[in-house]
């Protein structure tokens, strides 16, 4: 079957004249209310907020301005929220065909949404088969305490001029051995600060994470665990990942004869 088969709703606009501009209908809206004819792809983001779009679209409805948009296969390319709220409160779907579009583009229709988050992103890539995503969500099932944008801050790749983030929501992010190594000792050090130091006085995880990062090359990561767990007392609360690369520094060589002196760049 195709969308020709079911309801169709076009919102008839006559064509407008306004200061010389003209305004013309470009697509067709269909409207069924047959809620089978829809597929999701697994490498879409869960679709976790429909509740509250279906509390919203059941004080006022504005779905028929806002159609989602599916494949020539009823595959939801974008709306799932949209599709989940109007199935439950048994209204119709409102939908435009969008015959070219495939997986791929669901990436093309998101990048910039605040409501697709980086794990999203992971998830897309990683059911796609992105053997470096798949690598990072491996990393992040041995160490729980990550997160993904602290497997970014660990191994930072850069992708032509793009930043490690956009690179990473790009595609084209890259990770190796290395970075696993990185990412193992950076849980080390946060399972040892989280194990020991009172919880209000870890303030500022990313800040944290980045001074943790940027000292790598500087230390023992061994010793600096060691001092964490026998000087918790030390670790105050700090302004930014400068002066927490200072705190640790000062954790690292407190009562130590062989003072090491982190770099900063």
């Amino acid at each position: 079957m195709t969308p020709n088969d079911y309801k169709t709703k076009t919102f008839i606009m006559s064509v407008a004249i306004t200061n010389n501009t003209r305004i013309y209908q470009s697509s067709t809206v269909y409207t069924t209310e047959d809620y089978s004819l829809f597929r999701f792809y697994d490498s879409n983001r869960p679709p976790e907020h429909w509740p509250k779009l279906a509390q919203s679209i059941q004080k006022k409805d504005l779905t028929k301005y806002m159609p989602i948009v599916v494949s020539k296969d009823f595959h939801i390319i974008d709306g799932q929220g949209r599709f989940l709220a109007c199935k439950e409160l048994s209204i119709p779907v409102h939908f435009i065909v969008a015959e070219n579009a495939t997986e791929s583009d669901i990436i093309l229709l998101n990048v910039g949404r605040e409501n697709w988050r980086i794990e999203n992103y992971l998830n897309f890539y990683v059911n796609s088969g992105y053997s470096d995503y798949v690598l990072v969500a491996q990393i992040l099932d041995e160490l729980p305490n990550l997160k993904v944008n602290d497997v970014l801050r660990a191994f930072q790749y850069r992708y032509r001029d793009m930043s490690t983030h956009k690179t990473f929501i790009s595609g084209q992010y890259k990770i190796n051995d290395t970075a696993v190594k990185k990412c193992r000792l950076l849980s080390q050090v946060l399972y040892a600060i989280e194990g020991h130091v009172p919880k209000n006085k870890i303030v500022g995880r990313v800040s944290i994470v980045s001074a943790i990062c940027s000292a790598f090359s500087d230390i023992s990561i061994n010793r600096l665990i060691e001092q964490i767990k026998k000087y918790p007392f030390l670790f105050e609360p700090q302004a930014d990942q400068v002066r927490y690369k200072r705190l640790l520094e000062e954790i690292y060589n407190y009562r130590k004869r062989d003072k090491v002196a982190f770099t900063y760049k």
